[in-house]
C-alpha cells in the first residue's frame, strides 16, 4: 500500500474519447525521484482535465499529466515531491518475460469506493489482442480498480489493471503488461519523449 494511490480526474471539456465528469481510479508510484505514477488513460483523461492524487490517509493534491497512451490505455502522472509522504516507496516492477499463466496475483485498487483493497486470483493467460499483449486474470476487477497495480506473490508489479469485459464472456478481467509501460517510461526518462516504431 505504500506505493498505491487514488486518482481523481475532473473533466469539464472532453477531448477525443474522454467524457465530461469526475472519474475515480487507482495508480501507483514507480519513480520516487521524479514523482511519477502510472494509471489508466481512461482514469486520467487525455489532457483536458484536472488530475489529483491521494496516498492512503492523505489529502488529494494536484498532479500533472506527463504522457498518455490512449491505445494501450495508460498514462504517466507527476506529483510534486513535497506532496509525496515520507512513508511512500517505489513499486518494484517485474518486467521479465516469463511464464505467467497460473501465477497467483492480487489486483489492488478501490472497487466501489472500498479504498485500498485487494482481490486475489490467478493469471489465466497472456493473450495477444488488437496487436498487443494483455494479461487475462480471474481476480475481481471492478470500477475503481482501473489503473491500479497487479501484484505477484513477491510484491512486484506485473501489470496495470485496466478493464473487465461485459456482455458475452462477462467477468473476464485484463491488465496491461508492465513491460509495455516500462519501455515508454524509460524513453521519457532518457529522452524526454516517446518514439513509437
Amino acid at each position: 500500500e505504500k506505493f498505491a494511490v487514488r486518482v481523481k480526474a475532473s473533466i469539464g471539456y472532453p477531448f477525443a474519447e474522454d467524457k465530461a465528469g469526475t472519474f475515480n481510479g487507482a495508480g501507483f508510484l514507480f519513480d520516487l525521484e521524479k514523482g511519477w505514477f502510472l494509471t489508466n488513460a481512461h482514469v486520467s483523461g487525455r489532457g483536458t482535465g484536472d488530475i489529483e492524487i491521494s496516498f492512503k490517509g492523505q489529502d488529494f493534491n494536484d498532479a500533472d499529466l506527463v504522457y498518455v497512451d490512449p491505445e494501450l490505455d495508460f498514462s504517466v502522472l507527476a506529483l510534486k515531491r513535497e506532496f509525496i509522504p515520507s512513508f511512500a516507496i517505489e513499486a518494484k516492477l517485474d518486467c521479465e518475460k516469463k511464464q505467467l499463466s497460473g501465477k497467483e496475483v492480487a489486483a489492488f485498487g478501490h472497487p466501489h469506493d472500498l479504498y485500498f483493497s485487494a482481490s486475489r486470483g490467478i493469471i489465466s493467460k497472456v493473450r495477444f489482442y488488437e496487436n498487443h499483449d494483455w494479461v487475462q486474470l480471474d481476480a475481481a476487477i471492478n470500477p475503481g480498480n482501473s489503473g491500479g497495480p497487479l501484484i505477484n506473490s513477491n510484491g512486484e508489479v506485473i501489470g496495470i489493471n485496466t478493464l473487465v469485459r461485459s456482455g458475452p464472456g462477462a467477468g473476464l478481467g485484463f491488465a496491461i503488461p508492465i513491460n509495455l509501460a516500462k519501455s515508454v517510461s524509460d524513453q521519457l526518462l532518457k529522452n524526454g519523449e516517446v518514439i513509437h516504431p
